[in-house]
């Protein structure tokens, strides 16, 4: 599968380049016969800001082709990222002033840093929580925090010693007034080819002003390491944050000079998260045209192939399937040695709560809860026929 390149899906791609090929966007404008069609992709793919943005830079290519309508449309999303930003940046100024004042450190992962901090208006890059990692240390200290502010924890799907053992990357949620977070302690979860050491990426951490607030962030080439492995796993999957491609071609034109390839792959291969983080970078400067260091073109020749593009050519035309899970639950419960804890497990996989129902698959009737249960069973034994 090629990346198909239709009027709709060449506006979805220019949004998030940094440098557009401006002559093939305005025939892709020219070109576009369904724009109702177009501005629900625009705004699915989370990049109805970014495209607001490239209009803003570049008024001549327009010239009356696009209906007031969806521009209406496409500025609506663009205030509800911009409103729900203000609620998560107000909810994170709390947290940060709290935690500063316990002395406790920790690391902003991903959109409350980079919405910030990469674009030029918060509206442009959406993010739904707030996702902070911890040294495990650190934690106990961390949640008496969030439960003095206010902050909810939800009920563990599994208990004390099946969490033990499966060593998840972060806590169950925890919200206040309609927003999560998310406590990390890991950045990755078990039976990935790569090992990211969290307790050296914390160590090299820097300093920084989010929300006028004092906080740490990832060194360059750690964040680098962090989103590329982020990204992949996305793409891996059945649901791609599009934004996630934004994040790292700004990075790769706004701080190219910062990167040091050398060390870029060093790190990358001590993690053994070297392939992945080629791979994305080779996919970025192949599909929008992100710059790409000389030295870390001369590592692709033996580990590249097509296969990423056409799993974001999939996403971006919405045919990427979910995967039954019923492997990844397999390898879980291997990792028990009693069959105690592999029944415990099953348990918490088969009969999670009401409320992780209700998030994990985006409930709107909550009475109804209790009808994705039979749904879980089905995608079980359809798993385990796929295995079969």
């Amino acid at each position: 599968m090629k990346i198909n390149n239709s009027p709709s899906n060449i506006l979805v791609l220019s949004a998030i380049r940094v440098e557009p090929d401006l002559p093939a966007l305005q025939l892709a404008l020219a070109e576009v016969e369904d724009w109702e069609q177009a501005g629900r992709k625009i705004i699915k793919k989370g990049v109805a800001g970014l495209f607001l943005n490239l209009l803003e830079r570049h008024p001549e290519l327009t010239d009356n082709l696009i209906p007031n309508k969806l521009i209406v449309q496409l500025q609506q999303a663009y205030l509800r990222t911009v409103s729900r930003s203000m609620v998560l940046y107000a909810t994170f100024k709390d947290i940060a002033d709290a935690l500063n004042e316990r002395g406790i450190k920790a690391i902003a992962l991903k959109g409350v840093y980079l919405a910030e901090h990469l674009y030029p208006t918060i509206g442009l890059r959406q993010f739904s929580d707030i996702d902070l990692l911890f040294r495990k240390e650190d934690v106990p200290a961390a949640l008496e925090v969030f439960n003095t502010l206010g902050f909810v924890l939800e009920k563990p799907v599994f208990d004390e010693h099946v969490n033990s053992v499966l060593e998840p990357a972060h806590l169950p949620h925890m919200s206040r007034r309609g927003v999560s977070v998310e406590v990390h302690t890991r950045l990755h979860g078990p039976f990935q080819e790569y090992n990211l050491n969290e307790r050296e990426l914390f160590d090299r951490s820097i300093p920084i002003t989010i929300n006028q607030c004092p906080f740490h962030v990832f060194e360059i080439h750690d964040l680098l390491i962090h989103l590329c492995v982020h990204l992949d796993k996305h793409i891996n999957s059945y649901q791609l944050q599009f934004y996630s491609l934004a994040d790292l071609v700004r990075i790769l034109h706004t701080r190219y000079t910062e990167i040091n390839p050398t060390l870029l792959l060093e790190r990358s291969r001590s993690y053994g998260a070297d392939k992945v983080v080629i791979r994305t970078l080779q996919l970025l400067h192949e599909l929008l045209g992100a710059p790409l260091h000389p030295e870390l073109s001369a590592a692709l020749t033996e580990i590249i192939s097509r296969e990423n593009i056409e799993k974001v050519a999939a996403h971006l035309d919405d045919l990427a399937k979910k995967k039954p899970s019923t492997r990844t639950h397999l390898k879980y419960m291997n990792k028990f040695d009693s069959t105690s804890g592999k029944l415990r497990y099953v348990a918490g996989v088969l009969f999670p709560s009401k409320r992780t129902l209700i998030r994990s698959y985006k409930i709107q009737h909550q009475r109804l809860y209790w009808l994705w249960y039979p749904y879980r069973f089905w995608l079980g034994i359809k798993g385990l026929l796929m295995k079969k």
